[in-house]
């Protein structure tokens, strides 16, 4: 209730009149805080389809993950691809949560739902930089829930996180349960950061035998005497 008191008055009248796209307990909720909150009459309301007499039966993937969303405050951010749109009951969108964008997934006829989120790019040209990046991705995959992955092109080669989870009403706590989904991305992302840090600092070995090295250098020079 608290979240769909942040929405405005047309998002509210919105969810009641395509109430197809979401679960019957949402639409009643939201009939209730146009009600209280704007003032909606009962000879207002009857122009928007009836919801309070739906039954409570199957609910689709989709309107329940369109629910879970709105409740975590995702409603705003939802970015629906209309070319991605079937008769068929599928659907493609985008959306944001803790200031990042995901892609979903969400399949009416399925009781899975896959949240993607694309992480950046290098060029493959750049050969060293490639081959971290590919031992990152196995490392973060050995210890994260999420799946990190990489695709690529002619040029470059994308990075990208991907997860895919059961999502039915029996399950408790709903909202708490997608939220850990999404952070499960966030955290292997930040994982790969880590990781790829490590990678690309010098080892403490290597930085000494450099130095070494280096020192060696300007003596043969004639530059700098090493220490007796």
């Amino acid at each position: 209730m608290d979240v769909l008191r942040k929405m405005t008055k047309e998002e509210l009248y919105l969810i009641v009149y395509e109430q197809e796209d979401y679960t019957p307990k949402l639409v009643i909720l939201a009939k209730e805080v146009l009600r209280q909150d704007y003032g909606f009459t009962e000879e207002m309301l009857s122009s928007i389809p009836e919801a309070d007499n739906l039954l409570e039966g199957e609910v689709g993937t989709r309107k329940l993950f369109l629910e879970m969303l709105a409740r975590l405050g995702c409603y705003k951010s939802i970015d629906f691809d209309n070319d991605s749109f079937r008769d068929d009951g599928y659907s493609d969108f985008s959306f944001s949560y803790l200031g990042e964008k995901f892609y979903a997934n969400a399949y009416d006829d399925s009781v899975y739902v896959s949240i993607e989120k694309c992480y950046g790019s290098v060029l493959l040209k750049d050969k060293d930089k490639v081959e971290r990046i590919k031992e990152t991705i196995n490392r973060v995959n050995e210890d994260s829930s999420a799946t990190m992955y990489y695709t690529t092109d002619d040029v470059f080669l994308f990075v990208a996180c991907r997860t895919k989870f059961l999502l039915i009403p029996l399950i408790p706590n709903l909202d708490i349960y997608l939220h850990n989904q999404l952070k499960s991305l966030l955290d292997a992302c930040q994982l790969f950061d880590q990781v790829l840090e490590e990678l690309e600092q010098p080892k403490p070995k290597q930085e000494k035998e450099n130095a070494y090295k280096h020192m060696l250098n300007l003596s043969w020079n004639g530059k700098k005497e090493l220490p007796s």
